[in-house]
This record gives C-alpha cells, sequence and structure tokens, in this order.
C-alpha cells in the first residue's frame, strides 16, 4: 500500500512539474514578445528623433537659402533701378547738351 502512496505522490509531483513548466514557458514566451515589441518600438523612437532632426535642419538650411533669395532679388532689382536712373539721367545730359559716358 505505501507503494501505491509513493506512485500516486510520484504522479502528482510529476503532473505539477509538467503544469509548472509548462506555465513557465507559456509565460516566458509572453515576456519575450513583449520585450521584442518594447525593443522595436525603442528602435523606431530613435529613428522618428532622426528624422525630426534632419526636419529641423532642413528646415534651417532652407530658411538660409530663402534669405539668400530674398538678397538677390534685392540685388537685381536694384540694378535694374540703377540703370533705369542711368537711362534718364543720360536722357537729361543729352537734352543739356552734355558729354554722355556710357
Amino acid at each position: 500500500m505505501s507503494s501505491n502512496i509513493d506512485t500516486i505522490l510520484q504522479l502528482i509531483i510529476f503532473g505539477g512539474t509538467a503544469a509548472g513548466a509548462w506555465w513557465g514557458g507559456k509565460r516566458s514566451a509572453r515576456s519575450e514578445g513583449l520585450s521584442d515589441a518594447a525593443n522595436t518600438v525603442a528602435i523606431l523612437q530613435a529613428e522618428v528623433e532622426a528624422l525630426n532632426r534632419r526636419l529641423i535642419e532642413k528646415d534651417q538650411e532652407l530658411a538660409e537659402m530663402r534669405g539668400r533669395i530674398f538678397t538677390l532679388e534685392d540685388l537685381v532689382t536694384q540694378r535694374a533701378d540703377v540703370d533705369g536712373v542711368r537711362r534718364v539721367v543720360d536722357s537729361i545730359a543729352e537734352k543739356v547738351g552734355a558729354d554722355v559716358q556710357s
């Protein structure tokens, strides 16, 4: 009878061990999945931050280029105005009989 009790106890212990191993494996697998997801999110956040930094740099570069374009436009406009003024002065000089230098 003692051997029957020992056998029953061994079966209970074996069943408990198997159930515990199954539950632990299941929990470990879930934990690994969460860990992988957390790592993926961290990588994506780093990429987003890098893209934001590049976007800010591009915006600054674009603003600088716009400033240069406005300066060049102003210079071209001023040059056109100088030429217009020169033509007016030359025509006045011709009317009064002064020497016109080109």
